[in-house]
């Protein structure tokens, strides 16, 4: 009968009323495997790159690199103030866009990474 149905599904006939006897689990059944943690995707012929942009219009080739997955070297050295902080508000939106990283190396030297490439600076 239905009643028999229920005893498969953690229920126990007792008597007149039905009641659980364990809670079935949405994971029963699932077979669980050992994996290896995955590796790091390596970096082979990377390249970088070094650039020093006379206005804005240059970044977008640097951002090109960036997308390529390759770590850009940018001095803003000699532009005006404007333009070298209009420069640096997009290179940092499109490091964080793309999962990269971007630090200050010098007063006017910055150092943008792709996602995965990870930059130590050494105290001072």
């Amino acid at each position: 009968m239905a009643r028999d149905n229920w005893k498969n599904n953690g229920f126990e006939d007792s008597g007149d009323s039905m009641r659980r006897t364990s809670r079935p689990s949405l994971l029963d059944g699932i077979q669980y495997q050992s994996a290896e943690p995955v590796k790091a995707q390596n970096i082979i012929n990377s390249n970088v790159v070094i650039s020093s942009p006379n206005s804005f219009k240059d970044v977008q080739a640097l951002i090109d690199n960036l997308k390529r997955r390759e770590p850009v070297i940018f001095n803003l050295e000699g532009i005006s103030k404007d333009s070298a902080q209009r420069i640096l508000d997009f290179m940092s939106g499109a490091a964080y866009a793309l999962g990269g990283s971007m630090k200050r190396i010098k007063e006017y030297l910055f150092l943008v990474t792709p996602e995965g490439v990870s930059i130590t600076v050494p105290a001072e």
